[in-house]
């Protein structure tokens, strides 16, 4: 692997700091990733930048000495830091070792209300929670669906990120201490290929189903089944890009059972069938 990015949005000139950056804060849509990418270094290396939008690194391999409440601490493999807005951000590379990191730059109308959600909204702030394939594979699906120009990648991506920070928030945060409706969102990120009901999704989070259904859409911005489908027809995308299977299992994989109401949701959100997107992507 070598060191790459991927840019959602150009390099904009920020009017209070009066300088270059290489992200806007946008305000175009609650999550909106600005660039990602991964970092791979065999040899010294320091880094000062300031950002005016929210930043995840999450180390793989190796280690960095960061600028952390004004002091330097390791930040090593199996950890990852989250800085906010307007945070000038200090790290170097000392030790004679690979180091491998993922990285993601982003803004958007509630992320602060999302972060505080999934209990992550105590930032600048590095946690320790190990090698987790599920964020190392979702950054890896997120990497392809940009690389092959996959459409609606802007909104892919804030899909992506938010399970990225999910999983992660996980291992740090106790269920219970999360806001509604983020327990129903973790339930619904675990069982996406099963049939899924309101009524489960409301006793997740002990409440009747007409207050859930509020809350859920004043939090997340959609309907809990809008919600579902979007996460379906993402998962839909990547397996129609890689998967060696027909357009029925993809569709039962991502939890449609009758393949023509598959077709018909997946044309209302990518703009064409399963298989004419699958077929856009060999031509």
């Amino acid at each position: 692997m070598k060191t790459f990015s991927y840019y959602l949005v150009k390099k904009q000139y920020d009017e209070m700091n009066k300088r270059s950056t290489s992200a806007a804060v946008r305000t175009d849509g609650p999550i909106r990733i600005n660039s990602f990418g991964a970092v791979v270094l065999d040899k010294y290396f320091y880094n000062r930048q300031f950002r005016v939008d929210y930043y995840l690194m999450y180390i793989l391999e190796g280690s960095l000495n960061l600028l952390l409440d004004g002091e330097y601490v390791e930040f090593k493999a199996g950890e990852f830091a989250l800085f906010p807005p307007y945070t000038v951000i200090d790290y170097e590379k000392k030790k004679e070792e690979n180091l491998v990191y993922y990285l993601a730059h982003f803004s958007g109308t509630d992320v602060e209300r999302f972060l505080d959600g999934i209990g992550l909204g105590s930032i600048p702030a590095k946690f320790s929670v190990g090698m987790l394939e599920s964020v190392t594979d979702e950054f890896l699906s997120l990497f392809d669906a940009y690389a092959k120009n996959t459409p609606y990648i802007q909104e892919i991506a804030a899909a992506s990120l938010q399970k990225i920070l999910i999983e992660l928030s996980l291992k740090i945060v106790e269920p219970k201490k999360v806001n509604a409706p983020w327990n129903a969102v973790y339930y619904i990120q675990r069982h996406l290929a099963e049939k899924i009901s309101i009524p489960e999704l409301a006793k997740t989070e002990g409440m009747s189903e007409s207050r859930f259904y509020a809350v859920f859409k004043n939090q997340i911005g959609s309907s809990p089944i809008d919600y579902i489908n979007m996460l379906r027809i993402e998962r839909a995308c990547n397996l129609l890009t890689s998967a060696p299977m027909s357009i029925g299992e993809i569709g039962e994989n991502c939890g449609f059972d009758d393949v023509f109401y598959f077709s018909k949701i997946f044309k209302k959100r990518v703009g064409m069938t399963p298989t004419q997107y699958r077929n856009s992507l060999i031509k």
